[in-house]
């Protein structure tokens, strides 16, 4: 098993030999570039969510955990072989489901409807949905969109996102998850200022 530092550099390949789709393998070029930089791999293993606890939210995996789940590439419990094997699928629909997996199955289901988007967009739902095959998940109750957001397959997803837009050189801005602690200051700052007016 790989100890911290050499999850931290590991080099993982990605796997295009089944994707023809000219963006689609436009966006994983990208995001091969995206998952062997160490920055993402530190973000993953350093991540604290909105209450200040370094976890995701709505897993009991730890981050350093997450972390070698994302190396491993171990679709579904499959071998572990460092590799990211994309097999994506297309359906259509005016819903609001942008790509899903199936338990049985190593597909990623992509939905043509959203592939108008920018491309790191579009990493970022490819990113997302592999995370859902190594074994990370979220529930899809969602009392409010922020918790969602905290959950390693959005988490992670957005700052690949956020790492190819700088790359770009798009207006790039990263993932902000408001902590118990900001909401209290602002809480503070609007009370004294209202003290001051009234």
């Amino acid at each position: 098993m790989l100890t911290a530092e050499e999850l931290l550099t590991k080099r993982i390949a990605v796997n295009k030999s089944m994707v023809a789709d000219p963006l689609i393998l436009e966006a994983l070029d990208l995001i091969e570039w995206a998952i062997n930089e160490r920055e993402l791999r530190e973000y993953i293993l350093n991540f604290r969510n909105s209450y200040g606890v370094k976890q995701f939210l709505q897993t009991c995996d730890s981050n350093l955990t997450i972390l070698r789940k994302f190396v491993q590439g171990a679709e579904h419990g499959t071998e572990i072989d460092y590799e990211w094997d994309y097999l994506v699928d297309y359906f259509t629909s005016d819903g609001d489901i942008i790509g899903y997996t199936e338990e049985d199955s190593n597909e990623i289901n992509l939905n043509t409807t959203y592939l108008q988007r920018d491309l790191p967009e579009i990493c970022n739902t490819l990113v997302h949905e592999f995370c859902h095959l190594v074994g990370m998940e979220h529930s899809f109750y969602n009392p409010g969109f922020t918790i969602w957001k905290q959950t390693a397959p959005y988490a992670i997803g957005q700052y690949v996102q956020y790492m190819i837009e700088r790359k770009m050189g798009l207006d790039a801005r990263p993932p902000f998850f408001p902590t118990a602690t900001w909401g209290r200051r602002v809480a503070y700052k609007i009370k004294r200022l209202f003290k001051r007016l009234f």
